[in-house]
């Protein structure tokens, strides 16, 4: 496949994965500027419960005399949320809440993004195998399958590594993105820096799409490293059921019948892409 077509797939890819908002959801605002969306009932819900917030025809928003205090009002959102049992699986993991300006307006609970519409942030790194064990006319990947108890794509394949931007340790700023991308790999693969080249940046894509308990709307940064000569990957969070590792003809071939997640399918086309540039 060259490089025309893989980029042809990966437009066609990424068009059929980012829908609009669906009609019935409003608009979640803080201080007049749009956060996520969540639907009528989940307004009407935390307009009662949460003081601060107020819900008309087409936003549930906190109210201007309360902006100062948004992050706290998402915090008692998220645990009206959680008593509702609106969430997702509980992970006491704060993911930055930002205006589509990219100004952070708070954190809040993971269990919530998809249920409040939030956009959140996802590192992927696309993992080669060393030098030594492909060449560069038959690159070869791992790919991860996903644990069976998650909660979005169960045992589907997945890129080596990947998972959501937090906040940084003083919790103050989102997580920088080479720290993000490092914790994941350490966390999901067992690797190292010193065990991989240093990481190149391929790209960002976004996804917008239905999912289980609401709407994710996820901002993709790609990036592609090798494995140094011998080294494995070893799952350290009880989040990936096993490892695989494929050359391109399969890569592409399990893309084909639908076992990739749509993230990893994405970012797995960028990074071919990127690999057939001159």
């Amino acid at each position: 496949m060259d490089l025309p077509e893989l980029e042809r797939r990966l437009d066609a890819l990424a068009r059929t994965n980012r829908h609009h908002q669906p009609a019935e959801r409003l608009d979640f605002e803080i201080d007049e500027r749009v956060v996520g969306s969540v639907t009528v009932e989940d307004a009407r819900l935390l307009a009662a419960q949460v003081p601060g917030l107020a819900v008309d025809d087409s936003a549930l928003s906190v109210l201007p005399v309360c902006a100062p205090d948004a992050p706290a009002v998402l915090q008692v959102i998220a645990q009206v949320l959680r008593a509702a049992g609106r969430t997702g699986k509980w992970r006491n993991e704060a993911l930055p809440v930002c205006a589509d300006d990219g100004t952070l307006m708070g954190s809040i609970e993971r269990a919530c993004v998809r249920t409040l519409g939030i956009r959140t942030f996802a590192v992927h790194l696309i993992g080669q195998i060393a030098p030594e064990a492909a060449t560069p006319a038959q690159p070869r990947f791992w790919l991860q399958r996903r644990a069976a108890d998650k909660d979005i794509d169960p045992n589907k394949l997945d890129t080596l590594a990947g998972g959501l931007v937090g906040m940084n340790s003083t919790g103050d700023a989102r997580e920088a993105l080479d720290l993000a991308l490092r914790r994941e790999v350490e966390e999901e693969a067992g690797l190292s820096p010193a065990q991989y080249d240093r990481p190149r940046q391929v790209g960002t894509w976004r996804v917008q799409r239905p999912v289980a308990g609401g709407f994710m709307i996820e901002d993709i940064i790609v990036a592609r490293a090798k494995l140094h000569a011998g080294v494995l990957p070893v799952n350290q969070d009880g989040e990936v059921a096993e490892f695989l590792c494929v050359d391109r003809a399969e890569l592409l071939a399990r893309l084909d019948r639908g076992e990739l997640t749509v993230e990893a399918a994405i970012a797995t086309l960028m990074s071919l892409a990127d690999l057939a540039r001159p």
